[in-house]
């Protein structure tokens, strides 16, 4: 006698396969978008930066400090940041960076453009020349283009001529100065410093030694 029957299985449920405790239990469910904004939400690490100029849009953005090159934030345009050497054998007419530039001793050179940072003039050099931090003559010059800076120092025992004026926010004369001196904050001529023409600036500051000749003005040229 044939007995026919179907069989219907029961599924047995279980809190957690293989006796495992259910992690439901003690990790609260996160949503993917939840995930991503938790990421979003992390702090980063603490990089230092440092802000530079853009050439072309003359806007500042914020880069690593030790960023070798960067894009403007604002433009997109390139920023070079090398530190440059220029020595006598150098053949280059511009040298054009948000890093430093330093002229070597022995270096003669003329009609070069430079824009940088910090520019250390050790050999000779004449052309033209800006620096958003400062510039530092270490060396006899004889400059025919023109000088602009936000500091300018003139190291003791330098005789420095200046065809055309020269434009800073401040400035420390310990050498000879031969030319216009306008300046927007300070200039401090030192007791070993001499100044040989004109000067604007609103705060002149001679000390016991240091010497001007030459008309002063407190109004500088725009």
């Amino acid at each position: 006698m044939n007995h026919s029957s179907t069989f219907h299985p029961i599924p047995r449920k279980t809190e957690a396969p293989s006796g495992k405790r259910s992690m439901t239990d003690t990790v609260p469910k996160t949503s993917f978008m939840e995930t991503l904004s938790a990421i979003g939400d992390t702090p980063k690490a603490n990089i230092s930066q440092k802000p530079v100029i853009c050439f072309e849009c003359g806007r500042i953005s914020l880069v690593p400090e030790a960023a070798l090159s960067a894009k403007c934030h604002h433009c997109s345009a390139y920023i070079n940041l090398d530190d440059i050497a220029i020595h006598s054998r150098s053949y280059r007419t511009t040298a054009r960076t948000r890093g430093d530039v330093l002229v070597r001793e022995g270096t003669r050179l003329e009609g070069i453009t430079i824009e940088a940072r910090h520019l250390t003039l050790m050999g000779k050099l004449s052309g033209n020349f800006t620096c958003s931090g400062t510039c530092t003559i270490k060396e006899d010059q004889h400059i025919q283009g023109r000088l602009c800076a936000r500091e300018l120092i003139l190291e003791r025992k330098v005789n420095a001529t200046f065809v055309q004026p020269v434009s800073v926010q401040n400035a420390t004369i310990a050498g000879v100065f031969n030319g216009t001196l306008n300046c927007k904050e300070k200039i401090t001529i030192t007791r070993t410093g001499k100044i040989l023409g004109d000067v604007n600036c609103p705060n002149l500051i001679i000390e016991e030694g240091g010497s001007h000749f030459g008309q002063y003005s407190k109004t500088v040229p725009a």
